[in-house]
């Protein structure tokens, strides 16, 4: 794609943007959304009585109650001679268990539940940039039934709360989408682009498989700054540069803490997965599966107004 063809497809955005956005962002969201979220998620938190996957233990919390107490069960992806996964997720309860043993309150209790409340409040914060992100791009009027809708969908209740790294990638992605800097073709009020740059990065770091989404958009954002201009896409690229060094280099220091040797559990993860087909052994579904079976189960009562929605929106 040209230069020529960058500019004319923003111009056309721009133009679109504008037929139905405002030329500055909506009113601020009430200052007591956030605070009732977070009620009704660490509610919801507290009444899930089920288990969804064992990856909502095996992979955070026994994890990190083997590095805060010492002892339990670490499956082989914590080996050191694997090392496939992240320590920053479990870090977090690890820290958060080590915190809670100084003070005297590392009952069975609150080791149980304080992982499941912390990811319900994540949960309440993925809500309030979903909403934030609505009322920026469409109307409050669009961001009140999108956040009915999250709310009342029964899969999220379902999995949100729990101690889960795709949760955290969720509320994480959700903000990144907050913070993306809109205005580079809709007329809306500037964003943050440091923030977006930074929760994209801690994101692919977290979870590798992060990168497939946000690659294509991050490209997609220089070709519009260079759209703009040449001096503008070297300094944004500068922004990712400056960002992604020290993100990485965090990922690489927690990694030699956590494995006890030098290496890069995100390369581990592509070898595993990718090269040596690991992930095979999982199971492999047909190509239709997200469409057929992913998507219906989420969405359940609310995928035949999601259709009706797309259908709408597109013609």
């Amino acid at each position: 794609m040209s230069a020529k063809d960058i500019k004319r497809t923003v111009s056309e955005m721009k133009k679109a943007g504008s037929d139905k956005l405002q030329t500055q962002s909506p009113s601020t969201v009430s200052s007591l959304l956030l605070p009732l979220l977070i009620l009704f998620r660490i509610f919801n938190a507290l009444i899930i009585r089920t288990t969804f996957v064992p990856d909502e233990y095996w992979q955070s919390i026994e994890v990190a109650h083997r590095w805060a107490f010492g002892y339990g069960a670490l499956t082989w992806e914590w080996w050191n001679s694997t090392a496939i996964r992240s320590p920053l997720h479990p870090l977090m309860f690890a820290g958060l268990y080590k915190l809670l043993a100084a003070v005297g309150f590392d009952s069975r209790l609150a080791i149980i539940y304080l992982p499941r409340l912390l990811h319900g409040i994540l949960a309440a914060v993925a809500d309030y940039n979903l909403y934030g992100l609505t009322n920026l791009i469409s109307d409050p009027t669009t961001a009140k039934w999108t956040l009915i809708a999250q709310c009342t969908n029964w899969f999220t209740a379902f999995c949100g709360p729990r101690s889960l790294a795709n949760n955290l990638e969720w509320a994480l992605t959700t903000a990144a989408f907050n913070f993306y800097p809109w205005s580079s073709f809709i007329p809306l009020k500037k964003r943050s682009t440091c923030c977006f740059i930074l929760l994209v990065c801690v994101c692919s770091i977290l979870r590798p498989t992060a990168a497939v989404i946000w690659a294509p958009i991050c490209v997609f954002h220089l070709l519009c700054e260079f759209s703009a201009s040449t001096s503008r896409l070297f300094r944004t690229f500068g922004l990712y540069v400056a960002i992604a060094i020290p993100c990485l280099l965090i990922s690489i220091i927690s990694d030699r803490i956590a494995f006890g040797r030098w290496t890069l559990h995100q390369l581990n993860f592509l070898r595993f997965n990718i090269l040596a087909n690991g992930a095979n052994f999982y199971g492999i579904e047909p190509w239709h599966w997200y469409f057929t079976n992913g998507l219906p189960t989420m969405l359940f009562t609310s995928a035949p107004f999601c259709v009706v929605g797309f259908i709408i929106d597109f013609t």
